[in-house]
C-alpha cells in the first residue's frame, strides 16, 4: 500500500510540472501559429503583406496565400535579414527568419534558455522544438541561419504542392 502511495505521488508530482518544462504553445514576440492577419497586422502594423507570388503553371489544386514581412525584425537583440510570414486561409501557418552566421550562439542560447533543450539535446544540429503539432528548427543554409516555424497548415499545402509537381506535364514544344 505505501508503494502505490509512493507511485501515485510521483505521478501527481510529474503531472504537475511547470509550463515551462514541455510548452504545449509555441510564442515568440507575440507570434502563435493560427493566429489571424488582422491580429498579426495589429502586432506588427508596419509588417509589409501581398498575395505569395505564385508559379505560372500552378492550377487551383495549389491554395493562395499570403506573405508579410517585417523590417528590422529581431530575435534575441539580433536584427533579420529577412522575415517572411505565411497565412493560408487568413491564418498564419508558418514562417521563418534569416540571420548573419554570426548570430546562431545567441539565437540558440536564447531559444534554448526559453523553450529547454532541442530535440536530441544541447548539441544536435539543426536544433528542433517540438509544441504539439507545431515545429521550430534553427539550422544552417551557408551563408545564412534560418529559424523556421511550421504547422500541419503548411505541412498540407507543401505536399499539395509536390503532389502537383508530380503530375506528368505536357511537352512544351
Amino acid at each position: 500500500m505505501r508503494a502505490l502511495r509512493t507511485v501515485l505521488a510521483a505521478c501527481l508530482a510529474f503531472a504537475t510540472l511547470p509550463a515551462w518544462s514541455s510548452p504545449a504553445e509555441l510564442e515568440i514576440k507575440g507570434l502563435r501559429i493560427g493566429m489571424s492577419e488582422g491580429q498579426f497586422k495589429k502586432l506588427y502594423p508596419k509588417a509589409a503583406c501581398a498575395p505569395s507570388a505564385r508559379e505560372a503553371g500552378w492550377d487551383a489544386t495549389i491554395p493562395r496565400r499570403r506573405t508579410c514581412s517585417i523590417q528590422g525584425f529581431t530575435l534575441a537583440n539580433r536584427e533579420t535579414q529577412s522575415t517572411a510570414f505565411y497565412f493560408y486561409e487568413g491564418k498564419l501557418g508558418s514562417w521563418d527568419a534569416r540571420f548573419s552566421p554570426l548570430s546562431v550562439r545567441y539565437l540558440r542560447s536564447a531559444l534554448e534558455e526559453k523553450f529547454g533543450a532541442p530535440e536530441g539535446g544541447f548539441r544536435a544540429a539543426p536544433a528542433k522544438w517540438r509544441f504539439d503539432a507545431v515545429a521550430m528548427t534553427l539550422h544552417s543554409a551557408s551563408p545564412i541561419i534560418v529559424l523556421e516555424v511550421t504547422s500541419p497548415v503548411h505541412d498540407a499545402w507543401q505536399e499539395k504542392l509536390r503532389a502537383f509537381e508530380r503530375k506528368p506535364k505536357k511537352a512544351d514544344l
